[in-house]
């Protein structure tokens, strides 16, 4: 027979165990970001192109600012600030994730997608300085801004992330009307 505290220790693990269970996912996520990556550089020179289909390229960019492009000078200061941020908000992701029950799976997989992009981005901001970007979509002259395989996993967990707010929503509403 286990004593009280043994009990206790069997649940804590069991909790841990499940709030762990969405960070199982995260090397996959950077492997993916990080290995798209090194193709990419392996395969291009900065500024090379290779045409995909009509509308798609790879191209190789270094993105010394954040998203799309935004803010991108090569300032030390910015870099460091930049790089500061993006790691003070992946722990607020992360905790985040930690306290997100297995439940709350459009949550789950929104924090894990985006935990998982910054983390890439954030390898690259450490190690090259920063961020490779290599998706060109394109439409005649137009271009949207390049980004990676993280920066696709981020906005895909954002979307995520919203739709697990309109389900908490839509059960909040169906729990009043059945009250």
């Amino acid at each position: 027979m286990l004593n009280k505290g043994a009990e206790m220790s069997n649940r804590d693990n069991v909790k841990l165990s499940t709030r762990l269970k969405w960070f199982k996912w995260l090397p996959l996520i950077v492997l993916l970001d990080q290995a798209s990556k090194l193709l990419v550089m392996q395969n291009l020179k900065l500024g090379d192109a290779i045409d995909i289909i009509p509308g798609l390229r790879l191209v190789l960019l270094h993105n010394y600012g954040v998203a799309f492009g935004m803010f991108n000078e090569n300032a030390l200061v910015s870099r460091l600030i930049l790089l500061a941020v993006a790691v003070g908000i992946s722990l607020f992701i992360g905790i985040w994730l930690y306290r997100t029950t297995v439940q709350e799976k459009a949550q789950g997989i929104g924090l894990v997608f985006i935990l998982g992009g910054a983390l890439g981005n954030i390898i690259d901001r450490v190690v090259q300085g920063y961020v490779v970007d290599f998706i060109d979509f394109y439409f005649k002259s137009w271009h949207f801004p390049a980004f990676n395989i993280a920066d696709s996993f981020i906005t895909i967990g954002a979307f995520f992330i919203i739709l697990s707010i309109f389900k908490d929503e839509q059960q909040s509403k169906n729990d009043k009307a059945s009250s």
